[in-house]
């Protein structure tokens, strides 16, 4: 199983080899690419994002952008993830119809912001 890790430096990731378990990643782990790792997920202290989620206008339906709420998180992709499972209830339409590498509801994209999301508006 791969497992891949999103590292604020893309450079880093690319040095990182593809293994099949964490212990031979551990292995061959250099110095630079732990440091980077523990800053990332260690030390980077979680900022709070607020998420919005874009209006709509499809198959006769339409809908206003919306307010999600706001969220602790390492990065705005995890804060998306963490405030719209919330706004769900964590319920069986949050698992079919979130997108987390798009980071959209619904085929909804989420923003950081109220004037970014009114684009249909």
């Amino acid at each position: 199983m791969e497992t891949k890790l999103e590292f604020s430096n893309d450079e880093v990731w690319e040095k990182i080899p593809k293994f099949d378990n964490f212990y031979e990643a551990h292995l061959v782990m250099t110095k630079e690419i732990f440091i980077e790792c523990y800053k990332k997920w260690i030390l980077e202290e979680d900022k709070e994002f607020e998420v919005w989620l874009e209006g709509y206008s499809a198959t006769g339906q339409e809908g206003k952008h919306q307010y999600i709420g706001k969220e602790k998180a390492k990065d705005f992709k995890e804060a998306c993830y963490k405030a719209i499972k919330k706004w769900c209830n964590n319920d069986k339409d949050f698992e079919e119809y979130y997108d987390s590498e798009k980071c959209t509801f619904w085929g909804c994209r989420c923003f950081d912001n109220e004037a970014d999301s009114m684009y249909f508006d």
